[in-house]
C-alpha cells in the first residue's frame, strides 16, 4: 500500500504518533453552547440523523462500536463486510450510520430495520488512527485529507462534506 500520509505537510507528519488500535469508542462528543462565534480555524458540519459509530480495523476484522462501547456489528454487519473488503486494514473512523428517507437522513427509518430491509451506510467525519499512527493532534483538514487516501470505497463509506466558518456562514446556512 501506498503512503497514506503523502498528502499531509511535514508540519502536519510531525504530528503524527505511532500507537496501537484503539481498544474502545472514546468518541467525542458534542458540546451545548448558546455562544454564536465565527472563527477561520472552525469548520461546521451537517447533523445527521443516525447512530454514532467508531469503525476499528486492525488486522481483517472490523469492530463497530457505539459511542457507549457497544458492539454494532450484529446490527449492521454489511458495514463490516464492506469494510473489512477494503486494501487498507488499520484505521479507526469516527462517523454516523445512517438510513435515508428521500435525499434526507431518517433515525425512523433506521429503527425501521428489525421490521424491515433498509439500506444503511456510515458516514465518516473523523478518523483518529490510521496505519498505526494516532492522527488526533492532527488538524481536523489534515485528518480529512488522510481519510480520502484510505481507499475505502464510497458504496457503504462517505466522508461528511464541510462548511468553512466565516462571517457569511449564516447566509451559506439559510440558503
Amino acid at each position: 500500500m501506498s503512503d497514506l500520509f503523502a498528502a499531509l505537510s511535514d508540519d502536519e507528519r510531525a504530528l503524527l504518533a505511532p500507537a496501537p488500535a484503539p481498544k474502545a469508542a472514546d468518541a467525542m462528543k458534542a458540546v451545548l453552547t448558546d455562544a454564536r462565534f465565527s472563527d477561520p480555524d472552525w469548520i461546521f458540519e451537517r447533523k445527521l440523523d443516525g447512530i454514532r459509530c467508531i469503525a476499528i480495523r486492525s488486522g481483517k476484522r472490523v469492530r463497530l462500536l457505539s459511542r457507549n462501547d457497544l458492539s454494532l456489528n450484529a446490527r449492521y454487519p454489511e458495514l463490516a463486510t464492506a469494510l473489512e473488503a477494503e486494501a487498507c486494514d488499520r484505521f479507526a473512523i469516527d462517523g454516523e450510520v445512517v438510513a435515508f428517507d428521500g435525499a434526507q437522513t431518517s433515525f425512523a427509518r433506521l429503527a425501521a430495520r428489525g421490521h424491515h430491509s433498509v439500506p444503511v451506510f456510515l458516514y465518516a467525519f473523523d478518523i483518529l488512527w490510521l496505519d498505526g499512527q494516532d492522527v488526533r493532534d492532527l488538524p481536523l483538514r489534515g485528518a480529512q485529507t488522510a481519510t480520502h487516501h484510505v481507499g475505502i470505497r464510497p458504496h457503504r463509506l462517505h466522508c461528511l462534506p464541510h462548511v468553512e466558518c466565516r462571517t457569511s456562514l449564516k447566509s451559506k446556512l439559510l440558503h
